[in-house]
């Protein structure tokens, strides 16, 4: 029985039919089965080459029409690595050298043949030795291709440096960081290390470990356009290793993140100020409700005694303290932004010059006061009072920080905040604005006192001295009216503030102060919701001292019914805005659909740009806030039923 060899395609360059016989019987005893063709001319042989795959060439070096040199050659030229191995009976050693010099891959005497099937194997071998290294080399070359097109694609600077710190690659990523090109930086050390700066150096040469964690470092680095610049770096490394596993150098991945640390600071200090606004303003409220009764019924009952009475000194002083209570409880709302606003189209310039002299008053001789108003000044729609507040508080903190002397500057202007701007200070918007700055030549605050300065009960003054909530004031107010404040301060050199508010596209009203109307009661009759009994007895009896008659429900449900039932009777209905089992503003909607039209108004310890401004009207609604003295509210009854219906 026949077993079938080992397939091997052969091609034989020989003029001799029975030189071919021999070869073949050769092969085949060697356990191979040949597929083969025979050529003995040029032209037969190109044809062959041309039609087919050969894993071998024999050819005999002498034959009339070409020799196997010339077939050699002409499977060099095609640039074949096909084993190749030259045949003959009459070869001396210098023409077989020259034969290996042109590329066969051995050569045999006829005599010899039984070294033909070593001579085939060790060929076939080296070839298949050559392509699986052209393979590798091939796959390698196209990783090399792929790592270099991923590594110039990468967003991230990336850098490699040898064991002695010299740089072998710098991507176009850490060109655009750094500003050196890749032909200036290669073979040389990292040119964005300072002199000196040997901790930069340590992390870029020290991988991060296995579980690549990155390294963050806030270092100075020099780069060609400034050569102190301060950055925030987030840098992964990874060591290279040669063939024989030694180290070869550090590959790092490096990027930028001062922006994205500017957002993550700016979002924690957002996030912590609207904590202690919601805690600060829920405590004003309740404070309210409670300085509501305490400065009222002593109000009330100073009223009620001759005016030599000895005890009406010791209630004045209970007043003065409860009024006191009362402007901290307004600071606290004005922080959290739940103050009462009464806009205005203000020129700045105009407010700033009326209210120079009262400031030149309180700040002493010994600071000097200088105001540099803009022209063509853009007009804010702003309450005047409450900016005068912030001025007030920013020039009194100047002074304080002064107490050898110095001066305070205050300058407006127009300012147009683009997107460049934001990049470097994330809290502000887009937009055009009217700037006002406050600056002197105080002291100075360093970074950890910059970091807190708007936070309630911060000070930096001894204790006893400042209660922390004016700058507090501050932020509040100017967050309440769309705007935002940057802040620039150096130990020793100073501070800065910048507020900036929305500017509004109309003219400037003429400011001038308020008329207070006279306090006059009444005959109507008054429905009040107040779900305190303390504030609610109080102001029934303000009212019906004032003449008024007054119906009174302890929630909304009380206040809806006791409505309907006297619905044709009541001229005003007086609803807190928080109360139990129906709130203010769905009170209103179910009275407003029994008799619309009805005469509405509230009383809150918020206000209409506060926590709960859902459970207030949309419109302008009437709005007394907490704690009110007994005047404020009769006069505000009054102006509400004076007022034309809305």
């Amino acid at each position: 029985m026949s077993t079938v060899g080992t397939p091997l395609r052969v091609l034989i360059a020989e003029d001799s039919p029975d030189d071919v016989l021999l070869l073949l019987r050769e092969i085949r005893r060697g356990g191979y089965d040949p597929d083969y063709i025979a050529v003995d001319s040029a032209a037969q042989f190109d044809q062959a080459l041309a039609d087919g795959e050969w894993q071998v060439i024999l050819a005999d070096y002498a034959m009339p029409a070409f020799t196997g040199m010339d077939a050699l050659r002409r499977v060099r030229n095609r640039g074949l690595d096909t084993p190749f191995i030259l045949i003959s009976g009459t070869i001396g050693e210098e023409l077989a050298v020259e034969a290996l010099k042109q590329g066969a891959n051995d050569f045999l005497m006829k005599g010899r043949l039984g070294r033909l099937l070593p001579m085939i194997r060790r060929a076939l071998n080296e070839v298949e030795q050559r392509r699986e290294i052209a393979r590798v080399e091939n796959s390698l070359r196209e990783t090399y291709h792929e790592m270099e097109g991923l590594i110039a694609a990468s967003p991230m600077a990336i850098v490699a440096v040898d064991r002695e710190g010299r740089v072998t690659v710098w991507n176009e990523s850490a060109e655009k960081l750094f500003g050196w090109t890749r032909e200036e930086v290669l073979g040389q050390p990292p040119p964005f290390i300072g002199s000196g700066d040997e901790l930069a150096l340590h992390f870029l040469l020290c991988p991060t470990g296995p579980d690549q964690i990155p390294t963050f470092l806030e270092m100075q680095i020099c780069t060609r356009a400034d050569v102190n610049r301060r950055v925030d770096l987030e840098l992964y490394s990874a060591p290279l290793i040669d063939s024989a596993g030694g180290f070869r150098g550090v590959i790092s991945y490096i990027s930028d993140v001062t922006e994205r640390k500017i957002l993550e600071k700016s979002l924690r200090q957002s996030q912590k100020m609207e904590a202690i606004g919601q805690l600060a303003g829920g405590v004003a409220h309740d404070f309210n409700n409670l300085l509501q009764a305490i400065i009222g019924y002593t109000q009330v009952a100073m009223e009620t005694l001759p005016p030599d009475a000895p005890v009406r000194a010791d209630l004045q002083q209970s007043i003065n303290a409860g009024q006191k209570a009362a402007t901290l409880t307004r600071q606290l709302l004005a922080f959290s932004r739940r103050q009462i606003l009464q806009p205005k189209d203000v020129d700045l310039n105009q407010l700033v010059g009326g209210f120079l002299r009262m400031l030149e008053r309180v700040i002493g001789e010994h600071v000097t006061l200088q105001f540099r108003p803009a022209e063509n000044l853009g007009t804010v729609s702003v309450d005047p009072g409450q900016i005068e507040q912030v001025i007030m508080n920013l020039v009194l903190n100047a002074r304080d920080a002064m107490p050898d002397g110095g001066s305070i500057l205050i300058q407006t202007s127009n300012a147009d905040i683009s997107s460049a701007y934001k990049t470097s200070h994330p809290w502000a918007s887009e937009g055009p604005y009217v700037m006002l700055t406050v600056t002197d030549t105080g002291c100075g605050m360093d970074e950890a006192t910059q970091s807190r300065i708007f936070e309630p009960f911060f000070s930096t003054k001894p204790e006893g001295e400042g209660t922390g909530l004016g700058l507090a004031t501050v932020y509040g107010i100017i967050k309440q009216h769309g705007g935002f404040i940057s802040l620039y301060s150096e130990p020793g050199h100073g501070t800065s503030f910048k507020i900036f508010l929305p500017l509004v596209n109309r003219s400037a009203a003429e400011l001038g102060l308020r008329e207070m109307g006279d306090v006059v009661g009444g005959n109507e009759t008054i429905l009040l919701a107040e779900d305190s009994e303390t504030v609610r007895d109080l102001s029934v009896r303000i009212l019906r001292g004032a003449g008024y008659r007054v119906l009174t429900a302890c929630d909304g449900e009380e206040a809806v019914a006791t409505f309907a039932a006297h619905a044709d009777q009541i001229d005003l209905v007086l609803l807190d805005v928080i109360m139990p089992r129906l709130h203010g503003r769905a009170a209103f909607e179910r009275i407003s659909a029994i008799r619309p039209g009805v005469r509405v108004a509230f009383s809150t310890g918020y206000s209409t740009h506060g926590l709960h401004d859902h459970l207030i009207p949309d419109g302008d609604p009437h709005l007394i806030q907490k704690p009110y003295n007994p005047k404020d509210l009769l006069r505000f009854v009054r102006e509400t039923l004076d007022a034309a219906p809305r």
